[in-house]
């Protein structure tokens, strides 16, 4: 998209392109993206009026705008987002479509008024077959030479059509992380919304995806983990010092639940920091012999709230409640093209371990010592390496390997978190805890009064 400036410079998130390829607005669409119209094409200037003039003209009581564009005028986006979001419109990029550039600001704009006097909500659909990406716009100067005022006047435009998007940042909802990403993309680059993470973090619906094969506890800690993220990413949970991003997970001592009012459910704890943890309860709406069934939970969420997409309610112990999309329930790192379904509103698994890839750690060299109380028993070079792996069932298993010059190797396991050395039974000893003379990391070996640690070189 573009920005178009006095003269010779311009603000630009696009190539160049023939002015006949102009973006058009129509009616209809997808009808499984739920598409009362599309807008195609390159966005220039006076885009926005055709835009306003459809709304105006249509006597749709709802409205959702397909997305397909590679960009265009910047300031041109903006002032179409602003349309959609006065009007309430939602926004959505289907299968084989694209929304890229000054395209995905607009797309930012899409959100659901409601008659009852409820705050807008963000309502942004992208399809798992779709494509959508940010970056930062460019300032193109054409061959010449100009003045200072001319350059001065160029740069302040630029300047101020950047700040818009952040000025909008309380009326579109938009996430401090979000902007960032936009404004720190290069023109050259493009910052892709294409993993189940990316898209949960910034409340962006992933639609005509796969359904996961089972309701695992991991599966349903995987979509309380981004949910918690997308919380606090939205001001919903204090911010807090537990990581957040696509190799973070968190939720232990899961357990099946009969929810009187969803139905089977999963819930989990952990969420947040110690002293104000959150419990998740994953609700499927599948009763009976049926249990935990996907595919009948698929059909049922089709009854129960009336689309394709909607497949399990989140409850917080904080207070919040959330509509699951399928997509939530695979690793964060699953790329949305790997889980698109080949047709449009049939059902379709997936095994969510296909994405599930343990966190190796490469092997890293330092100094094994062994103590008894403070005195130094063993003192080596060793090397280390370290592979942490998740169940099914939500069982963390975390083994450092120890391999001394004699090829003799000392074992960390830790089953969730319970840690033991070469099979017996330890205990973490904390830096609080150890004797000056002794650093690194250390364990106590409960069955030999031994004290192993590691200090990485």
């Amino acid at each position: 998209m573009r920005v178009f400036l006095p003269t010779v410079f311009t603000l630009l998130l696009c190539l160049f392109v023939d002015p006949a390829a102009a973006a058009n607005i129509a009616r209809g669409g997808s009808a499984y993206m739920g598409c009362t119209a599309t807008l195609s094409g390159i966005l220039y200037p006076e885009d926005s009026e055709a835009v306003s003039a459809y709304f105006e003209d249509s006597d749709d009581a709802f409205h959702v705008l397909c997305l397909d564009s590679p960009g265009g005028s910047l300031s041109e986006g903006i002032r179409i987002g602003d349309i959609l979001q006065e009007r309430g419109v939602p926004t959505a990029v289907g299968r084989n479509a694209e929304c890229l550039s000054a395209c995905a600001v607009l797309f930012l704009a899409g959100l659901e008024w409601f008659n009852d006097g409820t705050p807008p909500l963000p309502q942004r659909l992208l399809h798992a077959g779709g494509r959508l990406g940010f970056h930062a716009p460019s300032l193109t100067v054409s061959e010449g030479s100009f003045t200072q005022e001319q350059v001065s006047r160029a740069y302040d435009i630029a300047i101020a059509t950047l700040a818009e998007i952040g000025a909008r940042k309380a009326d579109w909802k938009l996430s401090d992380s979000l902007l960032t990403t936009l404004l720190r993309t290069p023109p050259s680059e493009m910052y892709e919304v294409d993993t189940v993470f990316k898209a949960a973090l910034w409340g962006i619906s992933v639609v005509g995806t796969a359904y996961p094969a089972n309701n695992s506890f991991l599966n349903a800690a995987e979509a309380c983990t981004k949910d918690y993220a997308h919380r606090r990413e939205t001001g919903r949970v204090a911010r807090s010092g537990t990581p957040i991003g696509p190799e973070s997970r968190s939720g232990y001592e899961p357990a099946l639940v009969d929810d009187v009012y969803n139905g089977v459910s999963i819930r989990l704890g952990g969420f947040g920091d110690e002293g104000r943890f959150e419990t998740c309860v994953v609700s499927f709406t599948s009763t009976g012999s049926s249990g935990l069934s996907t595919e009948k939970q698929a059909a049922r969420a089709i009854d129960a709230w009336g689309g394709p997409n909607w497949f399990a309610r989140v409850d917080w112990s904080g207070g919040d409640v959330t509509f699951m999309l399928p997509s939530m329930f695979f690793p964060s790192a699953t790329p949305l093209a790997a889980i698109a379904a080949p047709m449009d509103g049939q059902y379709m698994s997936v095994e969510t371990a296909r994405f599930l890839r343990p966190d190796i750690d490469l092997t890293s060299s330092g100094r094994c010592t062994v103590w008894r109380g403070d005195q130094l028993a063993d003192n080596e070079r060793c090397n280390q390496s370290h592979l942490r792996t998740v169940s099914p069932k939500l069982v963390y298993t975390d083994e450092k390997v120890f391999t001394w010059p004699s090829g003799v190797e000392t074992v960390i396991k830790s089953v969730n978190f319970e840690p033991t050395v070469n099979g017996r039974a330890a205990k973490v000893v904390w830096d609080w805890e150890q004797p000056a003379t002794i650093a690194g990391q250390c364990w106590f070996n409960e069955f030999s009064g031994n004290t192993f640690c590691f200090e990485p070189s």
